[in-house]
């Protein structure tokens, strides 16, 4: 399950099999047509229009583990089942969209984080 929040604090993304969207401060249920064009503060959802070219062919919707876009809004880092870091120019929309990819876990890559200045990476891997 991630949560986003959008630029101005007013619409929260859920995502757990697929993206929901919710209006603050009461949390009321609302359609994507109501926030089309919303500026996201944060974006750790692997389900939305801007992140849909991440899948490698043949996915199961289960390889990706955990995504974060940079502060700077320009990339996506992704985290997946095949010890693997990607990071994509932000948004991925293109399924062909090319992308840098590096190795550093023994199993698959369990979470993803940007430091504050966007210079590294953080990863957890599972055993």
């Amino acid at each position: 399950m991630t949560i986003d929040f959008s630029m101005g604090g007013d619409y929260i993304l859920a995502t757990s099999i697929e993206p929901l969207f919710y209006k603050t401060p009461n949390c009321s249920f609302i359609t994507p047509s109501v926030i089309k064009g919303e500026q996201w503060a944060t974006m750790n959802s692997k389900y939305t229009w801007f992140t849909r070219g991440i899948w490698p062919p043949c996915a199961d919707g289960s390889d990706i583990n955990f995504v974060d876009r940079s502060n700077s809004k320009k990339f996506l880092a992704t985290a997946d089942d095949f010890s693997k870091v990607k990071v994509f120019r932000y948004p991925v929309c293109n399924n062909r969209q090319l992308y840098n990819e590096y190795k550093g876990h023994s199993s698959h890559v369990t979470s993803i984080k940007w430091s504050f200045d966007d210079k590294l990476v953080f990863s957890t891997g599972g055993v």
